[in-house]
């Protein structure tokens, strides 16, 4: 605990992967080179697109569910053609969906889960990031024990995900999921992959909250600072106005000095 206050206290400088000894080896550089291509903009456009779909897919797939829809009603709203059809398809699309977004983030689990059960060279204590290096980020400053259980979540979370997505083209037909043994299969590797994503996340929200509440200022903002700064804008808090009124003052008061100091240099005899 006394090592890593000390980390805390100094500032991060970071050493050049070029320095590191011992030096990068071949695989480190494959799997730096695949992070930052899933980081790029292409990436992330992707992943707001996926989102969007995911919420409209999702609501389909909800009212089909509940019957609420006017296709049909014979034998019941339910049970009937071509309800049956259009729910499946969106249950189809849907799983595609989850499968691309555990895909996506299944390297950066994968290199996590090597540096915390030691199958990397690289010094794994906390507050040390994958290459052994002093860090900021909050992820890497959580315990050892609490970081084990959350990248064993989501690692199991992307397992069980493409075993649903098997499950899901194996009983492709309505008939199929609906009956068992594909009704068996289909939903039970669909709530336990949930339910792990689920329990991963928590447990990692929890514990950088905490750590962010015990080092404030040391990781920057998380998600309650955020949510409480959305919800000043939304209510219009009088505090919110207030600290939004001192920085466009601040900024005002910058721009006076940046100009009075373009003139004393325009005009020496000032």
């Amino acid at each position: 605990e006394s090592t890593e206050t000390l980390r805390l206290s100094r500032p991060v400088t970071a050493i050049p992967v070029d320095l590191l000894n011992p030096p990068r080896r071949r695989r480190e550089r494959f799997r730096d080179w695949l992070l930052r291509l899933l980081d790029r903009p292409e990436f992330q456009v992707m992943g707001l697109v996926v989102m969007f779909l995911v919420v409209a897919v999702g609501a389909i797939f909800f009212f089909f569910l509940m019957g609420w829809q006017t296709l049909c009603d014979t034998p019941a709203k339910m049970d009937c053609s071509p309800r049956n059809e259009v729910y499946n398809i969106s249950v189809q699309i849907l799983t595609g969906l989850f499968t691309y977004m555990v895909t996506v983030t299944l390297p950066c689990r994968c290199a996590n889960f090597i540096q915390i059960f030691g199958c990397s060279i690289r010094d794994n204590s906390k507050g040390l990031d994958l290459y052994g290096r002093p860090t900021n980020d909050v992820w890497f400053h959580i315990s050892w024990y609490n970081r084990a259980g959350i990248i064993t979540c989501l690692m199991m979370n992307c397992i069980l995900q493409y075993a649903n997505q098997i499950a899901r083209i194996i009983f492709i037909t309505y008939d199929s999921q609906d009956t068992t043994p594909g009704l068996v299969w289909v939903n039970l590797f669909f709530v336990s992959s949930f339910l792990f994503a689920g329990i991963g996340g928590a447990w990692t929200l929890i514990c950088s909250e905490q750590l962010r509440k015990h080092h404030p200022g040391q990781f920057g903002p998380g998600a309650s600072e955020y949510c409480d700064k959305i919800w000043g804008w939304i209510c219009c808090r009088p505090e919110h106005q207030a600290e939004t009124g001192e920085e466009e003052l601040d900024e005002s008061e910058r721009d006076l000095r940046q100009a009075e100091e373009k003139d004393e240099e325009e005009d020496p005899t000032q």
